[in-house]
């Protein structure tokens, strides 16, 4: 019983100290207990509630707690924290001074603020004489350990909040037996706009020692941003998205004083790529170390050294920058007397898509830069003093580069021409010229070749991630003169200049069945758009000369066309896979997902001196012909045949499922006899001249499908017909189809004339 009773007067004394401070309310000691925080902080206090803490050891816990700003910083506090606990020294018992040895602020938010004269609020907090204000009693007080938990820094000019910011913070200030500040921080760096969830932890620590004024405290720091994304530090900084990712870090050794510092440290990207692409394994690894100075804080940047290497390749940079926050003036130098181009190409891989692995880049090039001033001062070269070589995949022989030479003079930057050699006497010079320090941000680039080989340059742009002609393939040869220019910020739209000259060129859309030849095309950009003059054509053994216009990137296409001969079913050879009619692959093109041909607007003239489509001969046909929104308008079209002629128009659209026509003429002077004998096995059956009004509506893509959707009206005359000696049933049955077995004929001709109509149900 008698243990018992002790057990049971443990747990109530037990209880009773952990609920000391809920019971004991110490607002008798508000006054006293906030002099003590003013007279270590430096500064105005208040708090709203105050208890006891006696574990885990003893201290006071005030909430509400405010620290206030000093004169000049503004209204808002310097720090405001819902918790602030004060561990007692041990010294306070026999002492009776109420002092705290350490000061824990919980999820404090404190603002750092920078006023209109360049001095800052947290100067008078680690200054010497905030360390050892006298409460009047001739005895100082100390200095306690600080610390912040799950705490918050904004950052401020003046009174205004600026949108940088310090979250997650876990902050530790020990003061040092001979003055000064032990400092330990770990943060998260934001911005306040926008959302940065691969920034990094910020790590901090070092000292900063005992001075009377701001511009005198000398520090030595360590700090680290590890495990960071490139991409949201340049956002921290500007705002904006650079485009590009690679995992970053950098570690810098800060030492000096606010006003004249220097850091030395080291800055590596790894995966430098593309936002929307994977780092290849080619892309190299890229180390910066680094040595600055500060002057007058940060208004003057002196670089000591700067260098950024991979693996093999080097960049030197020293120099100075001033005003690197605002409106920065340059005054660097940069050198290289080794850049290895194979490692520029695996860095351009990770920025540009479909470049494929197997493209080489032999040679190494020389730079010299001279960064004075704005951008529009900026002078240098880029050049290769060396034999260079593009190494291309499925290309058995490099193709060799000669002639590399980039200059930045004036804010602009010059290519000079640079020769790519595929064989002898099919070669291409590229020049040109860009203007990064202007707006717009406009750039010209010039090819020229007296001769080049089409599929070469298709072959050299897949090299580097172009498609010059995808998903078409181009052969032929190509004499060129052309410049393309526009600007950069407007997706790299091209506006062109100049000349090409297409000669036995041989053309492979995905649409066709086999290859459109074009013996020759003569295609000249300007001012007035595209002209195409001429464009030859070959189909079989016929050859169309065609003339096209176009005024501007988004109006209607002229055409005139015309054919001395020309054959349906050599046009049906090329469209025509699979011995599907001509117009079932037509109207395939409108479904085609690579070719919008509903889109497309055309109109102009169309002439051909002799057609042939199937038994059916025209000569002279002209007509007016208009392509637009998937429908075809051939109107005052005109031809000749079997001794007479045809006026009318045809209308066709291919948006409808299946597609419908229509035809509306006249038929005057038509040789009954050379019709028959030409396109049926009727022969000699019937003579004389036709004529007839005729409109025929009809559908579907194939002969069969003509005949059975046939409907129309044709109103005719004959006239000095005669019906001959044959074997009517016979050549009925050979003209309709069903196989008729009477061999009954007419032994005599047959005279008649007149006129009448035909309705097709």
């Amino acid at each position: 019983m008698h243990r018992k009773r002790i057990w049971f007067a443990a747990f109530l004394l037990l209880a009773l100290v952990v609920s000391l401070p809920w019971l004991l309310r110490l607002t008798v000691f508000h006054h006293p207990v906030r002099a003590a925080f003013e007279r270590q902080l430096g500064r105005p206090v208040e708090f709203r509630t105050l208890t006891a803490q006696l574990l885990p050891r003893p201290a006071l816990v005030a909430r509400g707690f405010v620290l206030h700003a000093q004169e000049g910083f503004g209204a808002e506090p310097f720090l405001y924290a819902e918790e602030v606990v004060c561990a007692f020294p041990a010294a306070v018992l026999w002492r009776w001074r109420l002092e705290c040895a350490q000061v824990n602020f919980l999820q404090p938010s404190i603002n750092l603020a920078r006023a209109d004269d360049q001095a800052w609020n947290l100067a008078a907090f680690l200054l010497e004489p905030s360390a050892g204000k006298s409460d009047g009693s001739g005895v100082a007080a100390s200095r306690p350990i600080f610390s912040v938990t799950e705490g918050r820094i904004n950052f401020k000019s003046g009174a205004d909040k600026l949108i940088y910011a310090l979250t997650d913070v876990r902050l530790r200030l020990a003061p040092l037996a001979e003055g000064g500040w032990q400092v330990q921080l770990d943060a998260t760096p934001l911005r306040t706009d926008r959302r940065l969830s691969e920034i990094g932890r910020l790590r901090l620590q070092g000292q900063v020692e005992s001075a009377q004024e701001f511009s005198d405290l000398r520090f030595q720091v360590q700090v680290g941003l590890e495990r960071g994304s490139l991409a949201q530090w340049v956002a921290l900084v500007t705002g904006g998205d650079p485009g590009v990712r690679a995992e970053a870090s950098l570690t810098v050794r800060f030492e000096g004083t606010p006003v004249a510092w220097s850091a030395q440290g080291k800055l590596t990207l790894a995966d430098l790529r593309r936002w929307d692409l994977l780092a290849s394994q080619r892309t190299p690894r890229w180390d910066c170390d680094f040595a600055v100075k500060g002057k007058d804080g940060w208004d003057t940047i002196e670089i000591e050294e700067f260098a950024v290497r991979s693996r093999q390749s080097e960049i030197n940079f020293t120099g100075a920058v001033r005003d690197l926050f605002g409106q920065p003036q340059w005054n660097l130098q940069a050198t290289s007397s080794r850049l290895v181009l194979d490692e520029m190409l695996g860095q351009f891989a990770s920025l540009k898509s479909n470049v494929p692995d197997g493209t080489r880049l032999d040679g190494v090039a020389q730079l010299e830069l001279a960064a004075r001033g704005g951008l529009p001062q900026w002078e240098g070269k880029l050049t290769s003093a060396e034999p260079m070589a593009l190494r291309i995949p499925g290309r058995g022989e490099p193709v060799p580069l000669s002639g590399l030479n980039l200059e930045l003079s004036r804010g602009q930057l010059v290519l000079q021409p640079l020769t790519m050699e595929f064989s002898p006497g099919n070669a291409l010079a590229v020049s040109g010229t860009w203007q990064p320090g202007r707006a717009p941000f406009t750039y010209r680039v010039r090819w020229q070749s007296e001769s080049v080989d089409l599929s070469s340059l298709e072959q050299m742009a897949a090299a580097f991630g172009w498609r010059l002609y995808q998903p078409d393939r181009w052969e032929g040869q190509a004499a060129l003169d052309l410049v393309g220019s526009g600007d950069a910020r407007n997706g790299w739209a091209v506006r062109w200049r100049g000349r090409l000259e297409l000669s036995e060129a041989k053309f492979y859309p995905p649409e066709f069945n086999q290859a459109l030849s074009i013996p020759q095309a003569h295609l000249l950009w300007s001012r007035r758009g595209l002209r195409v003059d001429p464009l030859v054509l070959r189909l079989g053994e016929d050859q169309i000369i065609a003339t096209l216009q176009r005024p501007s990137r988004d109006a209607q296409w002229t055409v005139n066309a015309t054919a001395a001969r020309l054959d349906v079913a050599a046009l049906d050879e090329l469209l025509n896979p699979g011995r599907r009619s001509l117009l079932t692959r037509l109207v395939q093109f409108g479904r085609s997902p690579q070719r919008e041909w509903k889109e497309l607007s055309l109109q102009g003239a169309l002439r051909v001196d002799n057609l042939r489509a199937g038994p059916f001969r025209l000569r002279r046909l002209r007509t007016q012909a208009e392509w637009r929104e998937g429908k075809l308008f051939l109107t005052r079209l005109r031809f000749r045949a079997y001794g007479g002629r045809f006026a009318g128009r045809l209308q066709g659209d291919f948006l409808a499922d299946p597609p419908k026509y229509r035809l509306e003429g006249n038929l005057r002077k038509i040789n009954v006899h050379d019709l028959l004998v030409g396109t049926s096995d009727l022969g000699e059956l019937l003579t004389g001249l036709a004529g007839a009004d005729v409109v025929l509506d009809a559908a579907g893509t194939r002969a069969r499908q003509f005949v059975r959707s046939l409907e129309g009206r044709i109103v005719g005359v004959l006239r000095d017909g005669e019906m001959r000696s044959v074997n009517l049933l016979a050549a009925m049955a050979a003209a309709s189809g069903p196989r008729l077995s009477s061999q009954r004929s007419l032994p005599l001709p047959v005279r008649f004339g007149g006129e009448g109509s035909i309705t097709v149900p």
